[in-house]
């Protein structure tokens, strides 16, 4: 059995970019599918919101995921990029399988604004529900006289 904290937090299945590569994977299929079902043709702002959507789905478990691991100031620094990345290939995605660029997209624009924001917001909330769960972990500790 191999022992995950000698593993490096890049190579374990929690590193934010091994979630990248697998929300993109997921959101690259489903954008073929909708280009070959001929989604493209009815509506090619569908691109954009399938893209937004799978941002949104990484962002969350980015989040929850960082509840789990050890390495939280690691995690946070690796997610942020992995963030970005998945932003950035995301908004290219869209714009190759839609032909629209982000600025005639209209409101999926704001959309993509507002995801950054939550997900800054989902990474607060983690840190300060982690933060709560040490301390009171810590003054259970105390209580029993078990430090």
């Amino acid at each position: 059995m191999i022992n995950n904290e000698k593993l490096s937090l890049l190579k374990s299945p929690y590193s934010p970019f091994v979630q990248l590569g697998v929300v993109f994977t997921l959101m690259m299929l489903f954008l073929i599918g909708h280009r070959l079902f001929g989604g493209a043709e009815r509506d090619p702002l569908t691109a954009w919101w399938i893209a937004g959507s799978f941002v949104l789905f990484f962002a969350f478990f980015n989040a929850i995921i960082g509840l789990a691991t050890k390495a939280k100031g690691k995690y946070q620094i690796f997610s942020i990029p992995a963030f970005l990345g998945i932003v950035l290939l995301s908004a290219i995605a869209a714009e190759l399988f839609s032909g629209v660029s982000i600025h005639d997209a209209g409101s999926y624009r704001w959309i993509f604004i507002v995801i950054a924001i939550v997900y800054l917001v989902f990474l607060a909330i983690t840190n300060l529900m982690r933060t709560i769960i040490e301390i009171a972990i810590d003054q259970d500790k105390k209580l029993r006289n078990e430090e």
